[in-house]
């Protein structure tokens, strides 16, 4: 008895087995991203990640690294942003939006980098979103159109009784995009049955929201994805038309619906916001947003403003959104971040040394296109968009650390050593 207790503590690692925590911990994180009502849940996940981790690295026993291309400009625009405090309309709420929505994500993008470093925890990473957005999909069709019994021409909001959450679009065309790649990798059937079935839930999904911006993020997403087949592209063109033509989207396209929306006026409104606080902007904070005498203020200086009864207490546009809170300056750093970031889908999709980098790094590039159109019409800085931004970065972020380091072990390995004080010259 003794000699098997002693051969299955032999075999337990406890430094190995608290690190498959984490991973599953973050696992379960996100997939619960979509999902109302799961704050809970999420917290203790995310927390409790932060313990392990901190426990692990002082330990030493996890070598947890900031390596990446991304971290130096998300280094300085995290920066800016807590210099913006300091001259915040709302200080107390931009410190709490600080550390909320930027600092906690920007601490999961790198929990994911270090524990989804390799090409089989990738792929897990990639399903877990898939399968949460299509569970969450099916949940949400089934209760908002079956139980609580709305029409199909309903827009699927999932607003009834209590159950609203704003962009899920984000999720939909995230899983739209992953799903739509993994069935272009796979050429035997019964392996695209699943990732089929997920791609035509998230469609649905799409379709049954009714937003215009989403329809028009997964063509341009799609078109790029499958750029390199014409025939592909004309298939997309002619579901697309087909979409258009059935789907109950098309009184969203009206002319009456398109002449009076109220974007532009919103898009004005808060861009006198920056005339006013071009260098640091109004605070990281999102509280002012919703000060209705604050924005109307702005909203008077704009030509042919209809009255109070228009004013939009958010400026439905990403880029516009970072201006506003921290200044031209962060707008510029934040797109210091895009260039990086599209820099490594370039090396990745045109250097990459297998099949599998260059592929998912198409596919990682053409679901950020899809973010970006979508965050061009949307509020993007917060909730479950921004985590999926973060996830977005954090897998372009793997690929290229896979990568980086399967080179530098070839190059070392191809190079030969001359001499024994060659061979031991620190790298």
């Amino acid at each position: 008895m003794k000699q098997y207790l002693n051969r299955i503590m032999g075999t337990f690692k406890p430094f190995e087995s608290l690190a498959q925590c984490v991973f599953v911990l973050t696992c379960i994180f996100l997939f619960f991203n979509p999902f109302p009502h799961t704050t809970a849940i999420k917290e203790i996940c995310f927390y409790l990640n932060l313990f392990i981790i901190t426990f692990l690295i002082f330990s030493q026993e996890k070598n947890f690294t900031l390596e990446s291309p991304l971290s130096l400009p998300l280094g300085l625009f995290v920066l800016w942003s807590f210099i913006g405090l300091f001259f915040a309309i709302s200080k107390e709420n931009s410190i709490h939006d600080f550390g909320v929505h930027l600092l906690k994500y920007l601490v999961l993008y790198y929990i994911i980098i270090n524990f989804f470093n390799s090409k089989k925890r990738f792929l897990h990473l990639a399903w877990v979103m898939i399968i949460s957005v299509t569970i969450f999909c099916l949940w949400g069709m089934i209760t908002f159109y079956v139980f609580f019994k709305n029409d199909l021409k309903t827009r699927f909001l999932i607003d009834a009784h209590t159950l609203y959450i704003p962009y899920l679009e984000f999720s939909y065309e995230f899983a739209f995009i992953l799903a739509s790649y993994i069935i272009l990798r796979y050429q035997q059937l019964y392996k695209r049955i699943l990732p089929a079935f997920c791609l035509m839930i998230s469609s649905l999904a799409i379709i049954l929201s009714q937003t215009r911006s989403a329809y028009l993020s997964i063509l341009i997403s799609s078109i790029f994805l499958f750029h390199r087949s014409i025939k592909k592209i004309f298939i997309i063109l002619i579901i697309f038309s087909a979409i258009l033509y059935f789907s109950p989207i098309q009184y969203r396209l009206s002319e009456s619906i398109l002449k009076y929306n109220p974007r532009i006026m919103t898009w004005l409104t808060f861009a006198e916001m920056i005339k006013d606080h071009p260098v640091t902007g109004i605070g990281f904070g999102m509280q002012s947003y919703h000060d209705i005498d604050f924005v109307a203020k702005y909203a008077k200086r704009v030509p042919k403003f209809r009255g109070i009864g228009d004013v939009v207490v958010a400026p439905h546009n990403f880029i516009i959104d970072i201006a506003v809170r921290i200044g031209i300056v962060g707008l510029i750093l934040f797109l210091y971040v895009l260039f990086t970031f599209f820099k490594m889908c370039w090396q990745t999709i045109r250097y990459g040394r297998d099949d599998f980098i260059r592929g998912w790094g198409l596919a990682v590039m053409s679901a950020f296109i899809a973010f970006f159109v979508q965050g061009m019409y949307a509020d993007a800085g917060f909730g479950n968009q921004v985590i999926i931004m973060y996830t977005i970065f954090a897998m372009m972020t793997i690929l290229w650390r896979l990568q980086h380091s399967e080179s530098v072990r070839q190059d070392e390995e191809a190079k030969p050593a001359t001499s024994a004080q060659e061979t031991c010259k620190p790298q």
